[in-house]
């Protein structure tokens, strides 16, 4: 049986996310996207895709040249596509957006995709929420922020990251001059709260932080205050 056809109405974007698509369909579109020069917002998040969907993806962006904005959140992939996608961002030039939560991708692919942020300088949003990358990935996120000069919005809400991975973090934040928006809740940061504090206190550019619990700090009004009090519970 083929696998069906899908088409959206808007021929620049179209949204398929808790579709329940289905793992032959998935591959279809990979496939069919190989060649499709209009569509530059994807959304394929919460379709339970099987793995080989997340690795015909990786392939698909080595080639497609219009995508800017592609959610895989919520497939649950695992470590291996975790990697290819991490190894395909490295030399992808063209998207802007990419979310990838919930895709419980583990340490060393959580390590591989702080490695794009080292190399990969046209990413602006990168989300990877809930992916379990624990406490050497924290630690190479906070030593890729320190070079990483166009990302303006990150998502690494729980990570287990733990509190060395916050203190990298934090001082990371002290020479970033591009990240508006991080979001670092439900990472048991502990004692990083007074590095990050003393971050905040000389970075004008971050404008939200998400840090204890889904606790938004304004950063703006932050700084009129003791930081410090805030991010610590």
């Amino acid at each position: 049986m083929s696998a069906p056809i899908f088409t959206c109405s808007d021929s620049t974007g179209c949204s398929l996310g808790r579709s329940d698509l289905g793992s032959q369909a998935g591959l279809a579109i990979a496939d069919a996207l190989r060649g499709n020069q209009t569509l530059t917002s994807l959304d394929l998040s919460d379709n339970r895709f099987n793995p080989d969907v997340g690795l015909a993806v990786a392939d698909l962006l080595k080639v497609n040249q219009t995508l800017t904005i592609l959610n895989l959140s919520k497939n649950y992939f695992g470590p291996e596509v975790g990697e290819a996608i991490a190894q395909t961002l490295k030399t992808n030039k063209k998207l802007l957006t990419f979310k990838f939560d919930r895709n419980r991708i583990g340490s060393q692919a959580g390590l591989a995709m702080a490695d794009v942020l080292e190399v990969n300088h046209i990413l602006r949003i990168l989300s990877l929420s809930h992916n379990d990358m624990g406490a050497t990935a924290g630690l190479a996120f906070g030593k890729a922020l320190k070079s990483n000069p166009v990302l303006t919005t990150l998502n690494l809400c729980g990570n287990q990251f733990g509190s060395d991975a916050g203190l990298a973090i934090g001082e990371a934040l002290e020479s970033n001059q591009a990240l508006t928006a991080l979001d670092l809740a439900w990472n048991r940061l502990g004692a990083a709260a007074s590095t990050i504090a003393e971050a905040l206190k000389t970075n004008r550019t971050l404008t939200k932080l998400e840090y204890a619990g889904a606790i938004t700090i304004s950063v703006y009004r932050a700084r009129h205050h003791d930081i410090a009090q805030l991010l610590i519970p």
